[in-house]
């Protein structure tokens, strides 16, 4: 699936209400690391069908990020059914990002 850019809290609501499963990347606007860390996730969505793959500038979700204990970016949550079930933090790499699917996808499915 492709990667969906929202840009804001109340975008972000509307776009995992129509998802079942979601991961949401949270990046900084002025972040290189996220710049590099959402062509890979790009790159990664599109190998996974049944999942919405959402990103979101933090500092248009501050809210959510303080909500989430999110303290820096990059960072990915897991969403099932609108809630979030995992976080992650800091530069992940291909694996780990796809773990972090798999394991999503599993604790969706129950």
């Amino acid at each position: 699936m492709e990667l969906v850019v929202v840009d804001g809290g109340t975008a972000l609501d509307r776009a995992l209400a129509e998802c079942a499963v979601a991961l949401v990347f949270f990046s900084g606007r002025q972040c290189a690391v996220c710049a590099n860390f959402e062509r890979m996730l790009r790159a990664i969505c599109r190998g996974y069908s049944g999942i919405c793959c959402i990103k979101v500038e933090s500092d248009n979700a501050l809210d959510r990020v303080k909500q989430l204990g999110i303290m820096g970016v990059p960072a990915i949550v897991g969403y099932v059914n609108g809630e979030p079930v995992t976080v992650a933090s800091g530069l992940l790499h291909a694996p780990a990002v796809s773990m972090f699917i798999t394991s999503l996808i599993r604790a969706a499915r129950g």
